[in-house]
């Protein structure tokens, strides 16, 4: 049936309804921004705005004002909330300029432009959709050298040496003649944008790719965007890595054959054959670059069978395709050419075939594949792809994907092949691949999913759209919908990018070691540090004289290997860095002192401060005297963030044994907000002692005593120094999401509210608020919200509201901050009754405040504690990267949410009746350090988050 959207019936009361609604929210919204002073004000504006905008729209046809029908959801919306609102303001206007479009075309129901096959046609968009994109990469690019892979990558592309297996030898080369093409930038800056480049003409491949297969811009332009703002792809985007070369090749070798398809399909044999030669052609380069798109090829292989059959019977045409794929195989021997080089990662090895092999199939990590196969594993890692997809796209994405999925089967088997069978090989291998990177390796499956979303939106919207009438309005909603969503990616995944989540902190953190290592000194570092290390040294020619070796397992435990490592480095006689800080003070090795987040085992004693120290003169607890300290970031620090001061002392006497000495940060109203104890390990000279005391939520803003003290001393600790507690310049985050403007004279906005229940018969109400000056957070102990003293606060259409309620989690549920804005939300397994042997999975969750370039650990152990409730019988622990590796928190950015199972099992010698409890921590893989709890209710009874509150069952033989 065909018609025009203006073909919408026009009764006398339903043309004045998309006015009403648009009077009403604009009354809504002025009445929340200006405030009203009372019920009877507020009806007043909604009745005159609603009447003028009924009046007002009457007058053009309702199948062009029917957009504004969709503030209504904003209209009867129960709370003040200006996104939620600017965002239906956006929804409304796409649809509008949706409707406007197709009328003025003379189309029919459609709401997405269908255009001709033509390469102008798609070119020109494509090339407009790259530069876009190409600009906001560019704009969000990481400045610099940058940590790990990256740093290697940044290396071995300036020096032309050869990376880690399977060695990258096409990417290297790109990258050089990148280096070579901008030489008024760093080389770490042009690694950067090569992938930058890189991902940005895979974005505009896969917009060709949309359009050849759903032939209508409008959905291209959605998987184009939803794509490029993906979390994982804008980081890769931005930073040097191989993934953004390997999304180009997984998008090229989708493009190339789809659009053999269409040739075959249309008769034309010789298009097809050249068409197939350029889809071989890509899949030579792709394997070149990364044998994890074998898997790729191998779906397109099964793909060009289904399209034409008949070509198994016709060898001719393979000669083409095959000489071609092999062509793309060339760059390898990049590997054996530069064997002998003296360049970083040369070897001879590389020129032998085994040797080449090796490492072109990244044997070494054949262990790694398929890791994840026993039933049980299985399914919580599949459960985690689940994650994985929602880590990187919106929900409203999501659905439309998989709507795209069945759709496709449905209608279109071979395409439904190459996509859906392209995702889902890359999720289930990433689901069994252990390997703390999943949400790279799962670039191929992202390009194909949004390929996916592309055709199933153009599907669903032109199925809705046969109904008429009926159909149309629907289509464009949620075309309308799903185009607000995809560019809000842009927004909500900025910090993503290199520029914000990298930054310069690798730097900072290399030049702080190499500028206080001592002269001819060994820095023992964990590879994350250890590449940018490198990088200051062999390309800035910064500290040649410190050697930067690499600590790598060894077989025995990890600690281990690193005390080790720094005796036998010490015994040489030359001083030692380690950027591992050893859980106990490491016995025949001198007392450390901090070298930035690192330590230096000295050879010589330390007989006058170090640059940067203020002179002290204090005595404490007659056992130690300060003479000195320093203190990072004097101007200030917020809550959540570390109050960082180094103090340099020396015993008065001998210590007793045992001692050791606290920071206490103490706010103007004598709370203790803060604490980090350290034992007190002196030297032959004066010590240094680095304390990291992280501040709580709830300090409040103003003057910070930082008082020192001796652990188990009656005498009173002293006055080290003072700073300032400021407002944060990052939104905490909540799980509930409000926004009440306070009615006094404040500028103060309640953004938020949490409920925390983690304690037994405890609860905790955190409120945090938003002010000029930033961000801050209040909270509440065992208090009801009834009796909470609050002035009022602006309502809904600006209605004063003097009953404050916070009803959301008030009865149950988790909120415990944790260092660098991380909060841990539960679960906790509170009243099971469990037998020996039993296994059960405890799921822990968790939520970011903003970007993590740190690897955390997450830490969970079951224990069996003894009759006296304290004491340990036994425990199973279980440490992973969070998500079974899945999801690191190096990856996490503003508003992650990441799911981390850990199946824990009870000892068999666990006894009927027998106490069991759980614990949680994280700690930093790079450094040994424990992340901060920022709750002292808890940390008063342990310093770990307690887990479950169980017993062993009774009934058992």
């Amino acid at each position: 049936m065909r018609y025009r959207l203006n073909s919408l019936p026009d009764s006398s009361l339903i043309r004045y309804a998309p006015g009403l609604v648009l009077g009403l929210f604009l009354s809504r919204v002025v009445g929340e921004w200006f405030g009203m002073p009372g019920l009877w004000a507020a009806v007043g504006l909604a009745l005159s705005l609603g009447v003028l905008g009924a009046w007002g729209l009457a007058r053009w046809p309702l199948g062009q004002t029917w957009p504004a029908l969709i503030l209504i959801a904003y209209v009867a919306y129960p709370q003040f909330d200006s996104r939620f609102a600017w965002r239906a303001v956006a929804v409304t206007l796409v649809a509008f300029l949706l409707v406007v479009s197709s009328h003025r075309r003379g189309a029919t129901a459609g709401t997405t432009s269908s255009i001709g096959p033509g390469p102008v046609a798609m070119m020109l968009p494509a090339l407009g959709v790259a530069l876009a994109f190409l600009l906001v990469y560019v704009l969000t690019l990481a400045p610099g050298v940058l940590a790990a892979d990256s740093g290697e990558l940044q290396i071995v592309a300036a020096e032309l040496g050869v990376a880690h297996p399977p060695g990258f030898p096409l990417y290297l080369m790109a990258a050089h003649l990148f280096m070579q093409l901008l030489p008024f930038v760093s080389p770490a800056y042009a690694v950067n944008l090569f992938s930058a480049l890189a991902g940005a003409l895979a974005v505009g491949v896969v917009y060709i790719t949309a359009v050849l297969i759903t032939g209508k811009r409008l959905p291209g332009i959605i998987a184009a965007v939803a794509l490029g703002s993906a979390t994982t792809f804008w980081s890769q985007a931005t930073t040097a890595n191989v993934r953004s070369l390997t999304a180009l090749f997984a998008a090229l070798i989708l493009f190339a054959l789809v659009w053999y398809r269409a040739a075959a399909v249309a008769g034309d044999s010789r298009a097809a054959d050249r068409r197939l030669s350029l889809a071989a052609l890509f899949m030579g380069f792709g394997l070149t670059h990364h044998v994890s798109l074998l898997f790729l090829v191998l779906v397109g292989l099964i793909f060009v069978f289904m399209v034409e059959p008949a070509l198994l019977r016709s060898s001719r045409r393979w000669v083409g395709p095959i000489a071609a794929g092999a062509l793309g195989l060339l760059p390898l021997l990049y590997l054996p050419l530069r064997a002998a080089a003296d360049v970083r990662g040369a070897s001879l090895a590389l020129a032998t075939w085994p040797g080449f092999l090796e490492h072109v199939l990244a044997t070494g990590f054949r262990g790694d594949l398929f890791y994840f196969t026993a039933p049980a594993d299985f399914w919580q890692r599949l459960r985690i792809m689940v994650n994985v997809m929602t880590f990187q796209f919106n929900v409203w994405l999501l659905v439309v994907m998989l709507l795209g999925l069945w759709l496709v089967f449905k209608r279109d088997r071979s395409l439904a092949v190459l996509c859906g069978g392209t995702f889902t090989i890359f999720s289930v291998v990433a689901a069994t691949y252990r390997a703390p990177q999943t949400v790279e390796y799962m670039i191929p499956a992202y390009v194909a999913a949004v390929l996916l979303l592309a055709y199933g939106l153009a599907a669903s919207t032109e199925s809705m759209s046969r109904f008429g009438r009926w159909g149309s309005g629907p289509a464009t909603l949620i075309t309308a919908i799903v185009t607000v969503v995809a560019f809000s990616q842009i927004v909500d995944h900025q910090s993503a990018s290199g520029a914000a989540h990298e930054g310069t902190s690798a730097r900072d953190y290399a030049e702080t070691l190499l500028a206080g290592a001592p002269a001819g000194s060994v820095i023992l570092s964990h590879w994350h540090w250890a590449t940018p290390l490198w990088y200051l040294q062999e390309i800035e020619g910064l500290r040649p004289d410190v050697d930067v070796q690499f600590v790598f397992p060894e077989g025995e435990s990890y600690e281990a290997t690193w005390e080790r490592r720094a005796r036998e480095t010490f015994a040489a006689g030359r001083p030692v860095v380690t950027t591992w800080i050893p859980s106990v003070p490491q016995g025949g090795l001198p007392a450390p002192e901090p070298v930035g987040e690192a330590i230096l085992f000295p050879q010589e004693a330390r007989t006058k401060l170090p640059g940067g120290f203020v002179v002290s003169d204090l005595g404490v607890a007659d056992t130690v005297d300060v003479v000195g300290y320093r203190l990072e970031a004097p101007d200030g620090v917020a809550a959540g963030e570390e109050v960082v001061v180094t103090v340099a002392w020396r015993p008065v006497t001998g210590l007793p044994p045992d001692v050791g000495l606290y920071v206490h940060l103490v706010g103007p109203d004598g709370v203790l907000y803060g604490q980090d104890d350290k034992p007190a390990v002196a030297g032959e000279g004066l010590a240094l002692t680095q304390f990291r005391a992280a501040l709580q939520p709830g300090t409040p803003p103003g003057r910070l005593s930082i008082l020192i003290g001796v652990s188990g001393s009656a005498t009173p600790r002293e006055t080290l120094t003072e700073t300032t507690v400021r407002s944060s310049s990052t939104s905490p985050y909540t799980r509930h999401r409000v926004e009440r403007k306070l009615l006094d004279a404040s500028d103060a906005v309640l953004i938020g509210y949490d409920w925390d229940h983690t304690m037994a018969d405890r609860s905790r109400l955190y409120l945090h608020w938003q002010a000029a000056d930033g961000y801050r957070t209040q909270v509440f102990d065992d208090i009801r919200a009834a009796d909470l003293t609050l002035p009022p606060y602006r309502g809904i259409w600006g209605v004063p509201v003097r009953v404050w309620r916070f009803p959301r989690g008030e009865q149950s549920g988790h909120y415990v901050p944790l260092g660098e804005g991380i909060v841990w939300t539960g679960e906790t397994l509170n009243g099971l009754k469990l037998s020996p042997g039993d296994s059960i999975v405890v799921d822990q969750e968790f939520r970011s405040a903003r970007p993590i370039n740190r690897d955390y650990v997450v830490s969970v152990r079951l224990i069996g504690l003894e009759p006296d409730g304290i004491h340990w019988a036994w425990w199973d622990l279980r440490d992973s990267i969070p998500a079974m590796g899945a999801i690191p928190t190096l990856k996490w950015v503003r508003g992650s949410f990441v799911r981390s199972s850990h199946r824990v099992t009870v000892d068999e010698s666990a006894l009927p009746g027998q106490t069991l409890t759980g614990a949680l921590i994280l700690y930093d893989a790079f450094t040994n350090r424990t992340l901060a709890i920022l709750d002292e209710r808890i940390m008063a009874e342990n310093p770990w988050i307690p887990l479950c509150r169980a017993t062993v069952r009774t009934d058992i033989r």
